[in-house]
């Protein structure tokens, strides 16, 4: 693994290609991985419990939170927030 890093550190640079960001729990494991542009949040960035489940994913635009997606303790899509607040409930079996 190319990181060792436990808590956040990055580096701001004007203009910059993407930077990877990754956060680990004390034992090692992903706790948050994304990626920044200018200092600042873009794209999708993925939050895992300790059992490396994905627990949470926001989208973001330049800076700008889009998309929460929430999930559940198996791993699916319970809950969406949208830009403006909405939020859309999702069937947590699975089932469409």
């Amino acid at each position: 693994m190319g990181f060792t890093l436990v808590s956040p550190i990055y580096a701001y640079v004007p203009h910059s290609k993407p930077v990877k960001y990754r956060e680990f729990y004390e034992n090692g494991k992903l706790k948050v991985k994304g990626k920044m542009i200018d200092g600042v949040r873009h794209g999708n960035w993925y939050y895992y419990t300790q059992n490396q489940l994905l627990q949470k994913r926001e989208r973001y635009k330049k800076g700008k939170l889009k998309q929460t997606f929430i999930y559940n303790e198996k791993g699916l899509l319970i809950t969406i927030i949208l830009e403006d607040g909405k939020v859309i409930h999702q069937k947590a079996c699975g089932c469409g």
